[in-house]
């Protein structure tokens, strides 16, 4: 029986355990999760996400496990969905659910997933509250050492999957210069927070759902034709600014079409012949026909140019309207609308051509070149991360209300402005303002990661393992003989070459991926 070692247990891994018990050779899987729950991923678990933190994901993107959310939810009695606080008359595919919610479902899978793969035959084990310390390559297979409460131990595997999360203690890797700002997760730290003047690094999801756990420590959401927020007696209202480089908010979920209709030119199979015919000159070609099927798509949206459309008139064109109105006044302008596009079924062109284009330029990235990957991150990232991070609209209501209680600024600061500590709190300033804050919370995004960024002496790359093949992804390879195989579905270690892969999504696609590689090499 081939022993199978996944370490980390989120989301990733749990997709990966699926595809692993498909096969029809009975596997020896053991998971090791850090923490107290195993299943649900940091984000979703109850240790570090509150009631109120909203995922931004719909329910009929969320990839299936055994079952898909909505039909977990519809099979639930009432108490169960109660104590999530949801109403069972609401359950509907397209709706946005807490984070919390979420990590039920999937832990909830895990069981029944473990149940199945055990009645045929697998040995599924669940290691809780277990670190792996160590992964190391032998001749006949993967050593895997770990510690738990009670003890160390070792043992070695045919095959490793790494399925490691994201890694919050960013500041010194960031940005040496600044001081140490307080990370969103643990979402404790942030409750424990002294002061009432708080400044947040970010202006999507991570950083709303910062701004709400500070308000809900000094108020309460009260839910009537609209949502508004009031102090709780005996406390102060607090001042929250968001920060960030464009002093953005972001949009409201739109209604789109999903699946998504396909682009006329930009296909996966035009994507896969360009990646072929070499490096050189493949994100010129790509934006090419992307440009192609947006001015066959949304002509009207289109910036005018005297040439062919250029990625600075693109990247300036998507951005111009909002930076160009006071950020709340464009929230709820743009909440109004996104809610009469869902109410009516009524997708807009522009933003569903470029959120399916993502998924192409994602499919080469991989094989771009320096130079054209550094433009894709720096330029056409930006376009397309915050095109498909849209947010859930109860998310939006929040921030306008706490606006409208004079809670919440948002704060545009450039590119060059500076991060001091005093004695008084931590200063930020660039050439035109200076805030002085309490405290400061990071809920900026992840930072790209390398193979030694992840702790494990016996993984060294250059000296054990090698990084990951240009345009593979996932796979490890050991520079010393060995039996055993290496994959890494680490989404921080991904993103260094592919800086679209993130959310449930990319969690199933390497999942799975991961799984059939190993089933394939077995048969």
């Amino acid at each position: 029986m081939k022993n199978v070692a996944i370490i980390g247990g989120g989301p990733t891994a749990l997709y990966t355990l699926t595809s692993l018990l498909t096969s029809q050779s009975p596997l020896a899987v053991t998971v090791f999760e850090k923490g107290a729950e195993i299943g649900s991923g940091m984000p979703y678990s109850s240790g570090t996400a509150t009631p109120s933190m909203m995922s931004n994901i719909a329910g009929f993107e969320i990839p299936p496990v055994v079952t898909s959310l909505k039909d977990w939810l519809v099979s639930l009695d009432r108490p169960s969905l109660a104590d999530m606080q949801l109403d069972p008359d609401a359950i509907d595919d397209r709706t946005y659910y807490g984070r919390l919610v979420l990590g039920r479902y999937f832990q909830a899978q895990l069981s029944e997933l473990v149940s199945k793969g055990r009645g045929r035959g697998h040995h599924v084990t669940l290691r809780r509250h277990t670190k792996v310390v160590d992964i190391m390559i032998e001749k006949n297979g993967i050593a895997v050492s770990w510690t738990d409460p009670v003890s160390r131990d070792s043992a070695v595997f045919d095959e490793v999957v790494i399925a490691t999360g994201h890694s919050w203690t960013r500041n010194a890797k960031a940005n040496p210069s600044e001081p140490t700002l307080i990370p969103l997760w643990p979402i404790k730290d942030v409750n424990a927070l002294a002061g009432d003047d708080i400044g947040v690094f970010g202006t999507s999801l991570s950083g709303i759902d910062a701004v709400v756990a500070i308000a809900e420590r000094h108020g309460e959401f009260v839910q009537g034709d609209q949502i508004t927020w009031s102090v709780r007696r005996g406390h102060t209202v607090p001042k929250i600014a968001m920060l960030s480089r464009k002093g953005l908010l972001p949009e409201a979920d739109y209604y789109y079409p999903f699946p998504l209709p396909e682009l006329a030119t930009l296909t996966r199979t035009r994507v896969e012949e360009e990646c072929q015919q070499g490096q050189s000159g493949l994100l010129v070609r790509i934006f090419t026909l992307f440009a192609a099927d947006l001015k066959r798509q949304a002509p009207r949206w289109l910036p005018k140019t005297d040439g062919p459309l250029q990625v600075d008139d693109f990247v300036d064109a998507y951005f111009s309207t909002r930076l160009g109105e006071a950020p709340f006044d464009y929230a709820r302008r743009n909440l109004k609308e996104a809610s009469a596009g869902h109410a009516t079924n009524t997708a807009c062109p522009w933003r569903v051509a470029i959120l399916k284009a993502h998924e192409m330029f994602e499919m080469a990235a991989p094989y771009l070149d320096t130079t054209d990957l550094d433009l894709l991150k720096s330029k056409l990232g930006s376009v397309f991360a915050d095109n498909y991070a849209s947010v859930p609209h109860t998310s939006i209501e929040r921030l306008l209300a706490l606006h409208d209680a004079g809670v919440l600024e948002v704060i545009a600061l450039g590119d060059d402005y500076q991060v001091t500590e005093r004695a008084d709190g931590i200063e930020v300033a660039n050439a035109t303002l200076s805030r002085t804050f309490d405290a400061l919370i990071d809920a900026r995004g992840q930072v790209p990661m390398g193979i030694d960024d992840l702790g494990f002496a016996g993984l060294v790359s250059e000296h054990t393992v090698s990084e990951m093949a240009q345009g593979s992804g996932v796979h490890l390879t050991p520079l010393v003989p060995t039996t055993g195989y290496v994959q890494c579905v680490s989404l921080p270690i991904l993103l260094t070459r592919r800086p679209f892969v993130q959310g449930l999504d990319s969690c199933a696609k390497l999942g799975l991926s991961a799984g059939q590689s190993i089933i394939e090499r077995l048969t």
